[in-house]
């Protein structure tokens, strides 16, 4: 069983004390909690993300490379830009799902109240349920030996059509009431785009930006991000590692990259945005963007 951090984000203090009430394995059965009461009343902090993500890292760490952890996030909707900043912060590996607060100041008298904090926790639980079944629904795209749109590099993958599907997902996957059905269209529309194409030095197809061939390792997985090399790299590194849009992937999976029409650049962009050089006749790219 893929093992989860399920993240909370935006909880003022009066629903993350009723939340504490809970027990940890009713709201994340099987995986780890990750929750801190928010310090704006009206949106985000800009180091509540920071902070919550530093934890989910340290707990990742901690992880063998080969068993996957991802990431899922219910998060309260401010719909202000404070809320658009944290979702940017837990693109593309996390799976959000979100959370609308009831207005306490409705209530009449204390039982009232009382009964919106406690409505809201179930509703956490729920939800809590919900963003974890999207989670195995992606995972049963991402976990699998073939060569798949949603792993490919957003850094070096040069087309806008990537980013689009991702955020398509991201966006409306835990709300849908057939994730599968959404994500299944979603690489048709990109693979109406980019069609596979085979590279005439394989017999195998290959995905491509028009820049380069993105293809199959075949068995040979010999490269991936190291939790000791991770601990040098910004914490989205070994994050976006481990997990993709929620879905868990093999650790060791990366692309052998070869160019469509002339040689490899000096340099390509890695996981945190500084040139690495390639191989002689080509570049392993990993789906984080790591530079094996």
């Amino acid at each position: 069983m893929t093992e989860y951090s399920l993240v909370i984000a935006g909880l003022p203090v009066p629903f993350f004390d009723r939340l504490r009430k809970e027990a940890e394995n009713r709201i994340a059965p099987g995986g780890k909690l990750f929750v801190t009461p928010t310090a704006w009343s009206n949106g985000y902090d800009p180091k509540h993300a920071d902070h919550l993500l530093k934890q989910v890292y340290e707990h990742c760490l901690g992880k063998p490379e080969k068993d996957p952890v991802v990431t899922l996030l219910l998060y309260v909707d401010y719909g202000d830009k404070s809320t658009a900043s944290l979702l940017e912060k837990f693109f593309p590996f996390a799976l959000p799902r979100r959370l609308v607060l009831p207005d306490l100041e409705a209530a009449r008298n204390k039982p009232e109240r009382n009964k919106l904090l406690n409505d809201f926790a179930i509703e956490i639980i729920q939800a809590s349920r919900s963003v974890r079944a999207t989670s195995n629904v992606i995972s049963h795209r991402t976990n699998v030996r073939n060569l798949n749109p949603l792993l490919l590099p957003v850094r070096n993958f040069g087309s806008d059509n990537l980013t689009q599907l991702l955020r398509k997902i991201y966006g409306e996957a835990a709300h849908s009431e057939d994730p599968d059905k959404l994500v299944g269209e979603e690489i048709d529309r990109f693979l109406s785009k980019h069609p596979w194409a085979t590279p005439p030095d394989a017999k195998k197809h290959a995905l491509s930006d028009g820049v380069l061939y993105f293809k199959s390792p075949g068995n040979d997985r010999h490269g991936y991000l190291r939790n000791s090399v991770a601990k040098s790299h910004p914490i989205d590194c070994l994050l976006n590692a481990r997990s993709r849009l929620g879905g868990a992937y093999d650790y060791c999976l990366h692309y052998d990259c070869t160019p469509v029409k002339g040689k490899l650049k000096s340099a390509y962009e890695n996981c945190h945005g500084h040139d690495s050089p390639p191989k002689k006749t080509h570049v392993n790219i990993a789906p984080n963007d790591f530079i094996i």
